[in-house]
């Protein structure tokens, strides 16, 4: 499996699960049929749907996402912790430790983060 992210093509991956399945189970439908249940499917799956729920016509209703957007979020939520796990363990170690990195920069930069965190406060209390 690569890793190289190609643009998806619904024609393409719809004329790819045709010839799959028609191979397997379609032989015993007309071509125009089975061509209209393909689309269908791959429009199911493609695009979300509303649910109408209420009586008002302004009432949308409740919104399916689709197999598609379910199956990609699915995916990119376990990427998404673990980047944010991984980059959190770069910074900070747990129990209340800062890591050395962060350590490092507290050290180069003291003086100018007391100034700018305590300077402006100091000054007033000084001026009164």
């Amino acid at each position: 499996m690569t890793d190289e992210i190609v643009k998806f093509d619904p024609r393409q991956f719809a004329e790819q699960l045709k010839d799959k399945i028609r191979l397997e189970i379609a032989q015993f439908l007309p071509e125009d049929e089975w061509k209209r249940l393909i689309e269908d499917e791959v429009k199911a799956f493609i695009e979300g749907r509303w649910e109408k729920e209420g009586y008002y016509s302004q009432d949308r209703g409740r919104y399916y996402p689709s197999g598609l957007r379910l199956a990609v979020t699915s995916v990119m939520e376990v990427q998404t912790k673990k980047i944010t796990e991984d980059y959190m363990r770069q910074y900070q170690n747990y129990g209340g430790q800062v890591s050395d990195k962060v350590d490092g920069v507290i050290r180069d930069n003291l003086e100018g983060l007391v100034k700018a965190a305590l300077g402006p406060f100091l000054q007033r209390v000084f001026n009164q």
